[in-house]
């Protein structure tokens, strides 16, 4: 029953999305964010609540890109994207056989695929909006307006409330704490009302992004303040998430973002600078002293320690495991892809946490190859703008 009326919204904004694109985009992260709860609460946490925003998105950039001048399509103002588009879509087609080839379950395949093709259409998508800096802006603050009160649950669950709220726990964990050791110490990590840490922890870091951003931004007093305690509400909750890996980032969007800065603006880059590290030294010195938070700031803080461990991990152990697996061609779409072991019922499957190795797995050295090529391009068109 909760499904089938999910189902009907996501039906209802598709038919907005065709008709207005933002409005279609709002709707989707409305999708995107009810879903956990929904999904968390439902027997059996059916699937398929997960990927319904899919259709909408594809609806609203239809929409959107028909209302698009030629002359302002992304691959004609930017040439330099077309030979790598081409050739990352021929490898992905390729991938694409080769896992009808080894039979790799067909739902896998698509929920391969979808990833793939939706990272480069997003990415079509947020260029398109970027014509528009009013766009740009309205975006990212109902971003901001709609993921807000989801992250406050956070605070709640930390606090221990998911005792008397079944749905604070963890998708999975319903009878007990989701639960990583550190030093030999329980951390318990928490989600929300998000189906899980990560899933939650993801959102906590875009929110930390925009709000930074919008901190910088912001010309009033009141609306930088604002901004400032929803960034600091954004850490907490990759805090409370227990995943390290979020805090990078944040980080590395402070690089690349005072980068930019700088090579407009040397003063507003050292600004830029000093408002990152009042946030940060700010938030470290109120909970440093707080018993709660100990455990969470070890953890936090060791990750400086493993990122050496981490980087070799994901990067070349990685590949040399994907290489021994799958070989130069990889095995095509699907077969590394996280969610797809669900679908697998026997067929030999893949377990790659991220990283290059994940993608060698799928789509191969070449299919890798032209990955990196296509975000070079993309990266050279950015400094380009």
């Amino acid at each position: 029953m909760v499904l089938s009326a999910f189902a009907l919204f996501n039906l209802v904004s598709v038919l907005f999305g065709l008709f207005n694109f933002r409005i279609g985009y709002w709707l989707m992260l409305v999708s995107g964010l009810v879903a956990d709860p929904l999904r968390k609460l439902t027997p059996g946490t059916p699937f398929l609540f997960s990927v319904l925003f899919v259709p909408i998105f594809v609806a609203a950039f239809v929409k959107q890109k028909s209302g698009t001048l030629k002359r302002q399509r992304m691959v004609v103002f930017h040439k330099n994207l077309v030979t790598p588009t081409y050739f990352f879509l021929f490898c992905i087609l390729f991938s694409l056989i080769l896992s009808l080839i080894n039979n790799v379950p067909v739902q896998a395949v698509i929920l391969s695929l979808a990833q793939y093709l939706c990272l480069m259409v997003g990415v079509q998508a947020g260029y398109y909006l970027a014509n528009r800096e009013i766009d740009v802006m309205k975006i990212l603050k109902h971003f901001v307006i709609l993921t807000t009160p989801f992250l406050l649950s956070v605070i709640p669950d930390f606090f221990g409330a998911r005792e008397q709220w079944p749905i604070l726990r963890t998708m999975g964990f319903m009878e007990q704490d989701y639960v990583q050791y550190h030093g030999g110490h329980p951390l318990v990590m928490r989600n929300g009302i998000f189906r899980n840490p990560e899933g939650m922890g993801w959102f906590a870091m875009v929110e930390a992004i925009v709000a930074l951003f919008l901190m910088v931004r912001s010309q009033k007093p009141r609306s930088r303040l604002m901004y400032m305690v929803l960034a600091l509400l954004g850490l907490f909750c990759i805090l409370a998430s227990g995943r390290r890996k979020m805090f990078y980032g944040v980080a590395i969007y402070a690089v690349i973002f005072g980068l930019f800065t700088l090579k407009k603006n040397i003063l507003k880059a050292a600004g830029f600078g000093l408002m990152i590290l009042t946030l940060f030294g700010g938030g470290y010195l109120f909970v440093r002293h707080r018993a709660n938070f100990s455990i969470y700031l070890e953890s936090a803080k060791s990750g400086a320690a493993v990122i050496n461990e981490r980087l070799k991990e994901n990067t070349f152990g990685s590949v040399l495991f994907a290489l021994e697996k799958t070989g130069f061609l990889g095995r095509g779409l699907g077969v590394a892809t996280q969610g797809a072991g669900r679908f697998m019922e026997g067929a030999e499957s893949l377990f790659i946490e991220a990283g290059a190795g994940k993608i060698i797995a799928e789509i191969g050295v070449p299919g890798t190859l032209a990955f990196r090529l296509l975000l070079f391009a993309f990266f050279q068109s950015c400094f380009r703008m």
